[in-house]
């Protein structure tokens, strides 16, 4: 799961790697965006919206789909992102 977000936009993008008997297949599953409102939001808040909508894709994909997925990884060039996950508010 890849999150991003600029000015104009924001969006996430999901990828499933499926392993097994020397092969690996990597394929695209879901991608969404949206732009940025019109009203001026600063650059780290729409990244955390971007990890929102990561978040609820993740959920939306691992309800929906049969496949037994063991792990998910999710990544942000955001720090501003990374330090609100981890904090106690």
């Amino acid at each position: 799961m890849l999150c991003d977000a600029s000015e104009q936009a924001f969006a996430c993008v999901a990828y499933l790697r499926i392993t097994g008997n020397e092969r690996t297949c990597l394929a695209f599953v879901m991608g969404k965006s949206r732009v940025a409102p019109l009203k001026p939001i600063s650059i780290p808040r729409l990244e955390l919206q971007a990890a929102v909508m990561g978040a609820r894709m993740a959920k939306c994909i691992t309800d929906s789909h049969n496949v037994n997925i063991h792990v998910i990884h999710f990544r942000t060039d955001s720090r501003t992102v990374l330090c609100c996950i981890r904090s106690d508010v």
